[in-house]
């Protein structure tokens, strides 16, 4: 018996602490309704922030002038980290220190689809950036991640090299 197919289409920014909550909860539900579905995700790109420069910027100076309530963004982080623990995993939604721009990460997550490991490539972003607190807006970090997630190096590279690859991504 075939299980029928579902096709999801998760759109998130790699520096969005609700998407990365939201993409581990994903992943945990489709592993729970694997035996009666087919579940093949297909990741979008969104920029929270598309006006960044290519070099991104400070996080905390950031955050600072956008959410100027302190109380209010230690609420909402500790909301974020209540609602990964609830999806089974921990994390600091305060901890990474850059905020990059994220097209160069979008473009090696739109190459993973196309090499057929866009699953591994958008987790290695995210862990690369969440958890082991590594500049996702830099094209060597980025080849890194590429390469353990399956994609070839000199492709990644080609990729991350091309305005109409990023052009691409931005609209």
């Amino acid at each position: 018996m075939t299980r029928p197919r579902m096709i999801v289409d998760i759109v998130s920014d790699i520096v969005c602490p609700w998407c990365y909550v939201g993409v581990k909860s994903f992943l945990a539900s489709r592993d729970r309704l694997a035996g009666d579905f087919d579940i093949l995700p297909r990741f979008r790109p969104y920029q929270l922030n598309p006006g960044l420069p290519t070099a991104g910027v400070d996080r905390h100076a950031f955050y600072a002038r956008k959410f100027p309530d302190r109380e209010r963004l230690a609420a909402a982080r500790e909301a974020v980290q209540e609602n990964a623990r609830l999806s089974g995993f921990a994390f600091n939604p305060a901890a990474p220190a850059h905020l990059p721009n994220t097209v160069k990460a979008h473009q090696i997550i739109r190459l993973g689809h196309f090499s057929g490991v866009q699953e591994a490539a958008v987790l290695g972003v995210y862990r690369a950036f969440w958890d082991e607190l590594r500049d996702i807006g830099d094209a060597q970090t980025l080849v890194s991640i590429a390469s353990a997630a399956g994609i070839d190096e000199g492709l990644a590279a080609a990729a991350l090299g091309s305005p109409e690859d990023a052009a691409m991504i931005e609209a």
